[in-house]
């Protein structure tokens, strides 16, 4: 099995050195030593967006490399220099969502076979057996989603990220992510069986703290990706 990878904490009170913005600025002048403290503060990040939107594989160690490239490349398009995190967190979703749209497209042309999610990869060693079994539910109903509705489900229920949050990682109006949500919801008490009555579905949140190495809370305020 491969290494969990961890959520790493953006906020520049948690980690020793300089700011975020200070960072971003000898960044943005060609400071290689800048550009390396960023990635190693925030790769960890982006390591659980990728493992979690991806999951584990290639595919997720390559992004995780091309989203520090176009991050360090596109320092310009930062509008709020301490909000590196954000910025980089917004890349990771975007060019997530990208990449599975081109899998789940060989996919049906024949052109890839289909990647089995290894799902105790994702879950916590620790999971109760019933959690366990709701997670693996759940992971497998996310796998049968169209791309959009499955990535706005995964940023709010496994990443916690707030609605504003998830229109910015995304580009797209506060509406419409409330719109995916609820028919991700619904497709997700379609799929799994599990509504109101029965405690699972739409009417709760997915068991996160059942998530391997689910990202922390990200700080606001980013450039455009």
């Amino acid at each position: 099995m491969e290494p969990e990878p961890r959520g790493s904490a953006p906020r520049s009170d948690r980690a020793p050195g300089p700011s975020d913005a200070e960072l971003v600025s000898s960044a943005r002048d060609g400071d290689r030593g800048a550009q390396r403290a960023l990635y190693l503060r925030h790769v960890g990040l982006v390591k659980g967006l990728a493992y979690r939107m991806l999951g584990p594989g290639e595919d997720a160690r390559d992004l995780v490399q091309d989203v520090f490239v176009l991050a360090l490349g596109r320092l310009g398009r930062l509008e709020h220099a301490q909000a590196f995190a954000s910025y980089v967190a917004s890349i990771t979703v975007r060019q997530a969502q990208k990449r599975y749209r081109r899998r789940r497209i060989a996919e049906r042309l024949g052109l890839a076979g289909r990647d089995e999610q290894r799902f105790d990869a994702l879950i916590s060693p620790d999971c109760p057996p019933d959690v366990r079994s709701e997670l693996e539910s759940t992971y497998r109903a996310l796998e049968r989603m169209a791309t959009p509705l499955r990535t706005v489900l995964l940023l709010r229920r496994v990443e916690g990220m707030q609605l504003t949050e998830i229109a910015e990682a995304c580009d797209i109006s506060l509406a419409t992510v409330k719109r995916r949500l609820t028919q991700a919801e619904q497709e997700l008490v379609r799929l799994t069986g599990r509504g109101p009555e029965s405690g699972g579905g739409a009417s709760r949140d997915l068991p996160v703290r059942a998530v391997r190495g689910r990202s922390v809370r990200r700080s606001r305020r980013g450039g455009r990706a």
